[in-house]
């Protein structure tokens, strides 16, 4: 008897040391206060960063598109924060994938609000460079040299418009850039590989738009996809919301141009979410300030009238190929389809397209033509009309 005593003694006081331990543990796991780890992959979790991406969206003006959640936090406050890390994709440019982490709050009653979104780091990733950054600057000037070497032109680099590195056995950069001959304003994607002893190699090239310098008011085309030009175009819709008392919901621009003064003037083709068509005049200072010159114009279909069209809708790319395909046939050259900047519509008996196309011809340059189809759908027939350089 005394020696169970002894030993219960003995083995009461681990008992409750252990107990402490584990209370101690649990409690440190559920404190208030602490972020904890939650699983990426729950739908609440998961709707909640979709959440961030929206808000940060609207904030911002920008285009993201979420892609997933791979690390996960939460914390109980009066409600709760997730902190999430989270990777989008570029919706504007196809390829250009970030990483950001969020804070979101959740109040009791389901509220939530975004209190911040950041982009981070993504090891072995591609990560956003400054485009004004020096080294990047002169990496963008070896890729034109290196094009010029190659295919004998005499581009130069305007500027570059954003790009994305990625550190490897060296580093890999991806440069959207603009570069001109004198004639025409180009838009590369550049791919460059920087050792780290070496040559910097040129890996890749492609144009992914041309500029037109027109004559008439000096205005030149430009690509209506362009991050700023939607920015233009949204800032039209929003001004003329305030100064008429509408509701204009902004859907996209359709087509643009810009013209050089003391400053840009920027015209702009704006299809909004029922479905109208209008055009708009904005002023943008050199210090950023931008000035609707003029209430938007609706563009009132006319009847035998052209009308513009989206250059970028995959039915007028695809007739810009058929225009350059057909030609090439009838003429025996050999042109290489690039792109469609300028697209007008005309209802005859059937459609008249009327589209301004840059092809590259054997000698690698790249050049605008104007080409007419006429399609009757309905008929499956196409037939090109006209196909001739653009004057300049």
């Amino acid at each position: 008897m005394r020696i169970q005593s002894h030993n219960s003694l003995m083995f009461t006081p681990l008992l409750l040391l252990l107990s402490l331990v584990l209370f101690h543990t649990s409690f440190a796991q559920i404190r208030v206060g602490g972020f904890q780890p939650v699983d990426p992959k729950d739908p609440h979790v998961v709707e909640i960063a979709r959440f961030a991406v929206d808000e940060h969206n609207k904030e911002a003006h920008t285009n993201l598109v979420f892609l997933e959640v791979f690390r996960a936090q939460s914390q109980i406050v009066e409600g709760r924060n997730f902190k999430l890390t989270i990777r989008v994709a570029n919706g504007t440019r196809r390829g250009f994938r970030t990483t950001h982490e969020a804070l979101v709050y959740e109040g009791l009653k389901g509220q939530r609000t975004l209190k911040y979104f950041k982009a981070i780091p993504w090891v072995g990733g591609f990560q956003p460079v400054d485009p004004k950054d020096p080294h990047v600057v002169e990496v963008a000037r070896f890729a034109v040299d290196a094009h010029n070497k190659q295919a004998h032109t005499k581009f130069e680099l305007l500027s570059v418009v954003e790009g994305e590195s990625q550190v490897v056995a060296g580093t890999n950069y991806n440069l959207t850039i603009r570069v001109s001959n004198g004639r025409l304003i180009q838009t590369w994607v550049v791919f460059v590989y920087v050792p780290l002893r070496g040559q910097k190699e040129l890996k890749s090239f492609k144009i992914i738009n041309v500029v037109v310098r027109n004559k008439l008011g000096g205005f030149e085309l430009v690509d209506p996809r362009d991050p700023h030009i939607v920015e233009i175009g949204r800032f039209a819709v929003d001004q003329y919301n305030k100064q008429a008392h509408k509701s204009l919901v902004f859907k996209s621009v359709i087509q643009a141009q810009v013209q050089i003064v003391n400053g840009r003037n920027y015209k702009v083709t704006i299809r909004v979410a029922d479905g109208g068509t209008y055009e708009a005049l904005v002023y943008e200072a050199l210090n950023g300030q931008k000035t609707l010159k003029e209430p938007l114009k609706k563009v009132v279909p006319i009847l035998g009238g052209y009308q513009p069209a989206d250059p970028t809708d995959p039915r007028i790319v695809d007739i810009g190929r058929y225009a350059v395909d057909e030609y090439n046939k009838r003429t025996h050259t050999d042109l290489k389809f690039v792109n469609v900047i300028k697209a007008e519509t005309q209802v005859v008996s059937g459609f008249n397209y009327r589209l301004v196309i840059t092809a590259r011809n054997k000698n690698d340059q790249v050049k605008p033509y104007v080409a007419v189809v006429l399609e009757r759908a309905w008929e499956s027939y196409r037939n090109l009309t006209s196909f001739d350089p653009l004057l300049q």
